[in-house]
């Protein structure tokens, strides 16, 4: 069966929606019929043929209701102001993104870059080191810096003439993990500091660095040998090293895109009238205060207060508080919090009005009609369109009273709710199973475990003092635990426990039997538990609904499982 199902997906041919089912019709949903294709633009064709029956039919049970909820959210939100604004946003904020991708962080992440890096992530190197440690204040165990600059230029001009390099790892290296030989094993990227990462991945096998300076000290490091560590290409991992690449160059990411919009303000001629601004910033304050936090919301203050006057002018254009009242009200990001703070605030206002022109940049650019681009804001507004019609038909509003919590709790407080059983545990813990073998003779014939627990046990911590734990549950301390729940009151365990590299011998003195945990302390789990009922029962009631209203079928048969 699974080999059909590979050949099947192996034969795909390039269909998509039709008005007529086909040999790889998935799903018929509104008189339309959906196609393998159509599925694995969702999902990745190489991994779902991995995947276990079950799982491959919950993916496909997700993806063909998501269709279902797209065709429904286009036809509710087709004539809704606040959702298409928000679309509308998100179009606008993805294409200064895309602006800025395109000025800024390509010109310093270079595909070039990118291939390099990818070079370095997908292989290890095996590297020794000789490490100087320093310190800045006299007379401390290591030298000063200048001294411990000195030393490891010595120990790498050795290493370049010819020294073994285990002799001086031996002799100068005060990394103790490492010795005797400096040797730090295979090493994949990102398990270095920046900088000695950066020189070690730059060298070829048998090169020897000139010293290289971290937190530690100073590194004289050896390149012994380099290979691959996954074949995993290029494509398959462009997107977590571009992410690695950002990590990398976020400093002159930050310097480039300060110096850009420093630029830009010059070419706009932007004016912060700040006295305004702090005016308006001053009075909002003393609204505050007065409205004693009654009724103080940012519509109620621009209703009883009168200001007027122009925040921000460029060359073209003049932003007023007018201007400001249209724009945050459409704003889901603004914050009433950034009227409490000048420097706040003038950000604020800098972003929104920038973002105006970064925009006409863009489109001058031609960037809003790039292929890549509108398949983008594609998938964006069909996800974001999903998630609405699932908000607000089955996640929004969903409330608990207490007496629902309160009559779940009484039903479920003796199977759900209850605190473990308890046991008061001693133990005496050693590597030595000869001593302890030895030790609980001794207490047969009568000797004092307390004194002896005292006396010998080599653990103190783990939550033990003097051997002493107190009361714990069976889950706790691993088979410590699980043992003393199975010992009898007053009485030493039979056999010694196995713990680690090492055994333990234990004595149980006392047991306390778990009792309900408290209505406050279950209240919030029981909370979200009413509530995950309540919205599985609204998703069962919704997409029913709408499977009557679409036609909703999934043809198994095209992959191979049943329904």
């Amino acid at each position: 069966m699974k080999r059909l199902l590979i050949l099947s997906l192996s034969l795909l041919v390039l269909f998509s929606c039709t008005k007529k089912p086909t040999t790889d019709t998935l799903l018929k949903l509104n008189g339309e019929y959906y196609t393998l294709l159509d599925f694995f633009e969702d999902t990745s064709k190489d991994k779902f043929i991995k995947f276990p029956d079950n799982v491959k039919k919950n993916r496909i049970n997700e993806w063909a209701k998501n269709e279902m909820f797209f065709i429904e959210a286009q036809k509710v939100y087709k004539n809704d102001k606040d959702i298409n604004s928000k679309i509308q946003t998100n179009y606008k904020n993805r294409l200064i993104t895309n602006y800025l991708n395109k000025t800024i962080l390509d010109s310093i992440i270079s595909e070039k870059y990118l291939r390099g890096l990818y070079e370095d992530y997908v292989s290890e190197v095996k590297a020794a080191h000789v490490l100087i440690k320093y310190s800045d204040k006299e007379g401390n165990e290591f030298p000063g810096k200048t001294e411990a600059h000195k030393i490891a230029k010595e120990v790498a001009d050795k290493a370049k003439g010819g020294t073994p390099f285990y002799e001086l790892a031996k002799k100068y290296s005060d990394d103790k993990s490492s010795l005797p030989d400096g040797d730090l094993g295979w090493t994949p990227m990102g398990k270095f500091t920046s900088s000695f990462e950066e020189k070690v991945f730059s060298m070829e096998p048998g090169d020897i660095s000139n010293p290289v300076f971290t937190r530690y000290g100073f590194h004289v490091i050896k390149l012994k040998d380099r290979r691959k560590r996954t074949s995993r290409s290029y494509d398959q991992l462009k997107k977590r090293v571009r992410k690695m690449a950002i990590d990398k160059n976020r400093n002159k990411l930050q310097t480039a895109y300060r110096n850009m919009i420093g630029n830009l303000k010059d070419e706009i001629g932007y004016k912060l009238n700040q006295r305004k601004t702090e005016e308006l910033i001053n009075k909002y304050s003393e609204y505050q205060k007065v409205s004693n936090g009654k009724n103080n919301s940012l519509e109620n203050f621009f209703k009883d207060v009168d200001i007027e006057g122009i925040l921000v002018k460029t060359d073209s254009k003049e932003y007023d508080l007018k201007w400001f009242q249209g724009m945050y009200k459409n704003d889901n990001n603004f914050r009433p919090s950034y009227l409490q703070q000048a420097n706040n605030f003038n950000r604020y206002l800098q972003n929104k009005i920038l973002s105006e022109y970064l925009l006409e940049k863009a489109k001058k650019l031609g960037l809003h009609e790039e292929e890549d681009f509108k398949n983008k804001m594609a998938k964006a507004r069909r996800k974001f369109l999903i998630n609405q019609i699932k908000k607000d038909n089955i996640y929004s509003n969903v409330d608990v009273d207490d007496k629902e919590v309160k009559k779940y709790y009484e039903k479920h407080k003796n199977d759900k709710f209850m605190n473990p059983d308890k046991y008061e545990v001693r133990e005496i813990y050693s590597k030595d199973k000869a001593l302890l073998d030895s030790l609980r003779l001794a207490i047969k014939n009568g000797a004092n475990f307390d004194t002896l627990s005292q006396k010998y046990t080599e653990r103190r911590k783990r939550g033990a003092k003097n051997g002493y734990y107190g009361y714990i549950a069976e889950n706790q301390y691993g088979p410590l635990g699980n043992m003393a729940s199975k010992t009898e009151i007053n009485t030493v365990c039979d056999s010694l426990i196995k713990i680690g590299s090492g055994y333990s011998l234990i004595k149980v003195y006392d047991e306390k039997e778990g009792k309900p945990k408290s209505l406050d302390q279950v209240k919030g789990k029981i909370i979200t538990t009413i509530k995950d009922r309540i919205k599985d029962r609204r998703r069962e009631r919704y997409v029913s609904k709408l499977k009557n209203k679409y036609g909703f079928k999934i043809y198994w048969e095209t992959v191979n499982l049943e329904e």
